[in-house]
């Protein structure tokens, strides 16, 4: 599934990020994969409600990923730095651990291409990173890296 095919509804078509690092806990808390999946998506769905966006609008555009999902939606592209094996590097896996905790994705349709899904979204981590040159503050929403 590549740019210029019509897509609805679906999942953007990420390439698998190799070599990911597994985390199941934050700060000495654990988290179990049902964790996510259930309490996530009624988290991030409530979330958006809130803001006042459409129920639909949000299963049109929006989804949960959790674990290492988040990864293939990204860091995604060829131009990041992996090893030879082609996996991430231990930096990057290190700066974006967070990412594996959860938080909700959107993406929308190109409405000057055909209306085809967009690979371009935002990411919106559970846990967000704080930012290194401000420490005070939160890095809150992630775009794909594109290099």
């Amino acid at each position: 599934m590549g740019h210029g095919e019509e897509v609805t509804n679906a999942q953007c078509p990420m390439p698998k990020a190799a070599g990911r690092l597994s985390l199941s806990t934050h700060e000495g808390m654990e988290f179990p994969a049902a964790f996510y999946e259930t309490d996530s998506q009624a988290k991030h769905l409530q979330e958006w409600l809130n803001s006042g966006v459409d129920e639909e609008i949000f299963h049109l555009n929006g989804r949960s990923l959790y674990s290492t999902t988040p990864y293939e939606y990204l860091l995604y592209s060829p131009k990041i730095s992996r090893r030879n094996d082609g996996r991430l590097r231990d930096r990057d896996l290190k700066k974006y651990q967070h990412i594996e905790l959860g938080g909700w994705w959107c993406s929308g349709v190109d409405p000057l291409n055909n209306y085809v899904l967009m690979m371009w979204g935002c990411f919106k981590p559970d846990f967000p990173r704080r930012d290194r040159q401000k420490i005070h503050k939160f890095i809150k929403y992630g775009a794909a890296r594109l290099a």
